[in-house]
């Protein structure tokens, strides 16, 4: 009995130890799927993660490539082989031209082993010929008599208007101490005429065509710089918007003829002399022939909207005739002429708008007044014409240079890009991320054409590759040009290309020549005139020794986050701060950029472990 009772025993410990090992097999065996499962789903999560992050830094590369289309660049960003680096990521965007209207560009995003190639095609924006001001294909001559200037049509009404309070000899009150300059240009000779009797004011910049010049006479005061374009500047055809299918009116009769808004299009419009017109706005009015005799009169009357006026064949305005316009802001009114037949425009009284007639010769009568812009394919001014350019139409024609978005898609989207070797996109395209410059340095060359006054006041020009320009010595920009095509719109970001453009800013920096004055109050004028730029936070450091470490600490702090350049500066390339002031400006300006944070953990800066401690707890 006692050994049955044994066996019993040993068989119940070995089914207990099989159904144990079972277990546990079955345990491992679950954990194992488990694992496998995590991981797979990790991998996917993060596949995904990066396909985002592939298709966002492609979304960037459109942003930053349309940006550079506003400020005349090419649109190109960086390429396959040297790609701008964001973050962790990289992209690249190919611009081609479809036409010479419209652009497609291509930006191929990549973060991990993802990828990402977004297209985006825009219409190029026209570029208003109003901004040439008085323009001329032909060589230009201001002859003995006449008057050039400028207003602004924006400004508040006082002395800085034509006709409000005057300007360059215009009716009523004295010219302001400082009035806006006009502009003259020519795909030419530009010549400046004077007499004794007869004597000659322009105040206006001067640009010749591209190796011509411009030559003043005796007896002429000229205000203004003097900049040959670097190309020739086009002057599009003038097309009708629709055809003039309606019968002419010979308006006669002393009372007032009035053109209502909205289209219309008609064979001709004479006014006889006594006659009076009224064109209401808004309105676009189409005709062959515009003729107002001597002794008639043209109203413009842009209160409710614009008006334009387009001439199929022939534009007359006599001298002796009458011109009236209900408001001082020459885009409300646009007189264009599509043929080649001479224009006159010898109509007194002040005209505020855009004339416009690229294949025809405009001649200006010498009691006419002309504010805001003239260009023709030849500009004769007779003796006592008066010119005065609107500044303001670079601001209100700014937003028709902008690219217009036409189309978007997506080209691909790709989680593992198909034999890569390597886990990033640094290592699958084979490139060091050190050596890899950020989006905004990463735009194709162009040729650059700048007047600029640098930090010391003085007036020069630079002609060359962008890239050999330095804009950290531009104080105030006259006149930008890319590739030949000014420059009318800057956004925000765009004016870094010349930080000093605020004057009171480099007249802050400007102190720091001022040997007599100490720390405090350096330190006093510089908060005073923040927030300061990077390249002012630049000079600053390197004018460390004039600062007490406090001082200099309290302007860092109230420029705060600074710039990854000032940052390096001031705590890596040069240090110029002890470490527990160090501690304070990089905590001020977190998050940190990651080489930086780099810098900070790999000990290379003189932290202490407790400030190296805060300086990573604020990240």
């Amino acid at each position: 009995m006692r050994i049955a009772s044994q066996r019993s025993s040993s068989s119940r410990r070995g089914a207990a130890l099989f159904v144990a090992l079972f277990a546990a097999a079955s345990v491992a065996v679950l954990a194992t799927c488990l694992l496998q499962i995590s991981g797979s789903v990790q991998k996917r999560q993060l596949a995904s993660a990066d396909l985002r992050r592939a298709f966002y830094l492609a979304d960037a590369g459109l942003a930053e490539a349309y940006a550079g289309l506003t400020i005349g660049k090419t649109g190109n960003v960086g390429s396959a082989s040297s790609p701008a680096k964001l973050g962790k990521g990289v992209f690249f965007v190919q611009a081609t031209d479809v036409d010479a209207d419209h652009v497609r560009l291509e930006s191929t995003g990549m973060a991990g082993r993802a990828r990402a190639t977004v297209e985006m095609t825009v219409e190029r924006g026209e570029e208003s010929v109003a901004t040439l001001g008085f323009f001329a294909n032909q060589p230009l001559t201001v002859p003995a008599g006449a008057s050039v200037g400028g207003y602004d049509s924006s400004a508040p009404a006082d002395s800085s208007k034509p006709g409000l309070g005057g300007v360059g000899g215009l009716a009523g009150g004295g010219a302001p101490s400082d009035p806006p300059k006009g502009r003259i240009g020519s795909n030419g000779d530009i010549v400046l005429q004077g007499t004794a009797r007869a004597p000659t004011t322009v105040t206006a910049d001067l640009a010749p065509g591209a190796g011509h010049q411009a030559t003043i006479g005796r007896h002429v005061t000229h205000t203004g710089t003097i900049s040959p374009r670097t190309a020739s500047a086009p002057l599009p055809a003038v097309e009708l918007p629709f055809e003039p299918t309606g019968a002419g009116v010979d308006h006669q009769s002393p009372n007032t003829l009035v053109v209502q808004p909205g289209e219309l299009g008609i064979a001709y419009l004479h006014l006889a002399s006594g006659s009076h017109a009224i064109i209401q706005g808004p309105c676009s009015l189409v005709v062959d022939d515009l003729t107002v005799a001597s002794g008639a009169t043209l109203e413009f009357d842009t209160d409710d909207g614009a008006v334009g006026v387009w001439v199929g064949d022939s534009l007359s305005f006599a001298d002796g005739s009458q011109v009236v316009c209900s408001s001082n802001d020459p885009t409300d009114v646009t007189i264009q002429v599509a043929s080649d037949s001479p224009v006159s425009f010898g109509a007194a009284g002040a005209f505020y708008g855009v004339l416009y007639a690229p294949e025809a010769q405009a001649t200006v009568g010498s009691g006419a007044a002309v504010n805001g812009a003239c260009v023709a394919e030849q500009v004769v001014l007779s003796p006592g014409a008066k010119l005065n350019f609107d500044v303001h139409i670079d601001e209100a024609t700014a937003l028709d240079v902008l690219p217009k978005l036409l189309a978007w898609r997506i080209l691909e989207l790709e989680s593992v890009v198909n034999n890569a070797a390597g886990n990033d996109p640094f290592e699958i395209l084979g490139v060091d991320p050190a050596r890899l410059l950020p989006p905004s340095k990463s735009h194709a060359d162009v040729p650059l054409h700048v007047v600029y006054q640098n930090l010391a006041g003085t007036t020069l020009t630079y002609d060359g590759m962008e890239s050999g320009f330095d804009w950290a010595n531009v104080r105030a920009v006259q006149t930008l040009e890319r590739s030949g095509k000014p420059v009318g719109y800057m956004p925000a970001d765009t004016t870094a290309l010349a930080a000093e453009t605020k004057t009171g800013l480099s007249d802050a920096i400007g102190v720091l020549s001022d040997n007599t004055l100490t720390s405090a109050q350096l330190t006093a004028s510089l908060i005073a005139a923040s927030p300061l730029t990077s390249n002012d936070l630049v000079r600053i450091v390197n004018a460390s020794a004039k600062f007490t470490s406090s001082d200099l600490t309290t302007i860092l702090m109230s420029n705060s986050p600074l710039a990854a350049n000032v940052l390096d500066k001031a705590l890596i390339a040069s240090p110029a701060l002890p470490s527990n002031y160090m501690a304070k400006v990089l905590i001020a300006s977190s998050p940190l950029p990651p080489h930086i944070v780099a810098q900070v953990l790999a000990d290379a800066l003189t932290l202490t472990p407790l400030e190296k401690a805060n300086v990573l707890a604020a990240q």
